[in-house]
């Protein structure tokens, strides 16, 4: 094997460290964790079936416990993009890394995949990589929850707003991790989300037939 063919070996296996890394830093449940040492047992089995800091508040009627799950929730995102990020920051690390984490919140592995919908470890990463779109994309996640009563469609917004904003960054590559969480939150939200939008059309226009708000398949 030449000294091409060992590079390339090499760079796969950082990859793939990148990935399993990245994966288990994200996939540790804090709030199912914090929600079960309160007393309060599995957040899954209870109100949105998520682990996130929305349910947990939902399931406790506790504040500062769903804070707690919040801030180490984004605390996920932002060592995932840390820990990449050098003096001469690579964006390619950043990117798989940062993606591994959300994924890894999303479906752990030590909860049967079942997890949150990554709203906080989101915000953890777009704040340590630009604060003000961070605090932007907070911003929208509040107006569309308070809005529409949808956390899903909230974190879905804020993440494609997002992936627009840091397009126009110094790292424009940084919006791939957050256009591709928007997609992957539209594929797994995706009969909510098309639930969500039916209703809005029927709200706007009552003349409107059921069938001519849904789309065809999945």
């Amino acid at each position: 094997m030449g000294d091409y063919g060992v590079g390339v070996v090499i760079l796969i296996m950082m990859v793939s460290v990148v990935i399993v890394a990245g994966y288990l830093i994200g996939s540790i449940p804090f709030g199912y964790i914090f929600a079960r040492l309160a007393g309060h047992g599995d957040i899954r089995q209870i109100g949105s079936g998520h682990t996130g800091a929305t349910n947990v508040l939902l399931v406790t009627g506790r504040k500062p416990l769903a804070a707690l799950s919040f801030l180490f929730d984004a605390a996920k995102g932002a060592f995932a993009v840390y820990i990449t990020l050098g003096e001469q920051p690579s964006d390619l690390p950043v990117v798989v890394f940062g993606l591994s984490a959300f994924l890894g919140h999303l479906f752990p592995i030590w909860l049967s995949f079942k997890g949150g919908q990554g709203a906080a470890v989101l915000f953890g990463m777009a704040t340590f990589l630009a604060w003000p779109i961070g605090l932007i994309s907070a911003a929208i996640w509040l107006a569309v929850t308070a809005l529409l009563q949808s956390a899903v469609l909230a974190t879905f917004t804020a993440s494609l707003v997002s992936a627009i904003l840091f397009g126009f960054t110094a790292h424009p590559q940084f919006a791939l991790i957050f256009a591709i969480a928007a997609a992957v939150l539209g594929l797994r939200h995706r009969t909510e989300l098309r639930t969500l939008l039916k209703a809005k059309i029927l709200k706007s226009d009552p003349s409107a037939k059921p069938g001519q708000a849904e789309g065809k398949g999945d």
